[in-house]
């Protein structure tokens, strides 16, 4: 009884991550991707491995240019070239925070919920068959 149990949470999460992903292929993207040119950071942490950034955001798309947007970066002090732009996403044009751009594309998000979905196939035919065969169902 505890293996069905597990196993209908473990199809109940592969479809609801499959769904999530399926959602967020076909939303239309609101968070701004770009690069941010850093003009100032403050380090902090044990070993100085955290940086709270200052610089001016540019959308990769050219719509957007916005300055004094903040951003925290794991860098350490010395490792951050400042001539070099950072990957960052923004959440909209009057946003004043951005971070690390974490981006996801329509076309991995699909396969990732693709993959979801047959391993949540999958997983239903084998829980299908271990229902029948423990409780005598044919």
């Amino acid at each position: 009884m505890k293996t069905l149990v597990i196993g209908a949470l473990l199809i109940a999460g592969l479809l609801a991550g499959a769904a999530w992903f399926v959602v967020g292929a076909v939303r239309t993207p609101t968070a701004l991707h770009g690069s941010l040119t850093v003009e100032w950071c403050e380090f902090r942490g044990r070993g100085g491995d955290m940086a709270s950034c200052t610089g001016t955001f540019r959308a990769d798309d050219g719509t957007v240019t916005a300055a004094d947007v903040t951003v925290d970066l794991k860098r350490k002090q010395g490792w951050l070239d400042y001539s070099e732009p950072v990957p960052a996403r923004l959440t909209g044009p009057a946003a004043a925070v951005a971070d690390e751009a974490a981006f996801v594309g329509r076309a991995s998000q699909a396969t990732i919920a693709v993959v979801l979905l047959g391993w949540a196939v999958a997983q239903t035919v084998w829980w299908v068959r271990h229902y029948r065969r423990t409780h005598h169902v044919s």
